[in-house]
């Protein structure tokens, strides 16, 4: 069986201090509300690396809340959009190693621009 993947579009600052290089493991998997989270979480989760700004969350109100630490024991989040094809996936995969794929190499683009940014009053 071949390993499992999660990805992510860009570099965020929740990944720098990760193992990437190494398979990290799924520990945790839960479907909440975004509203049921706190700005300051949605801000740890969201910030890019390298740059300023957040991934973009308006639209998301269902989403799957994942846990994963890697092999040095440090523990990152990530938040996806909620199916139950989805949910039943990660609740099967619970304990399985996954390779961490970043689709964007990790550079300060002079193109970026931050259209949202959670706070509290986003939630």
């Amino acid at each position: 069986m071949s390993i499992r993947q999660i990805t992510f579009t860009k570099w965020l600052r929740k990944l720098e201090n990760i193992a990437t290089h190494e398979p990290v493991t799924l520990m945790h998997v839960s479907h909440t509300r975004i509203s049921r989270l706190s700005g300051e979480f949605l801000r740890y989760d969201t910030k890019f690396s390298g740059e300023r700004g957040y991934f973009n969350l308006e639209g998301y109100d269902h989403i799957i809340l994942l846990l994963f630490v890697d092999a040095e024991g440090s523990m990152f989040s990530t938040l996806r959009p909620y199916n139950e094809g989805k949910l039943n996936y990660y609740q099967s995969s619970l304990g399985q190693p996954f390779k961490v794929v970043v689709r964007e190499p990790l550079t300060k683009s002079p193109h970026f621009i931050a259209i949202f940014a959670p706070s509290e009053s986003s939630i």
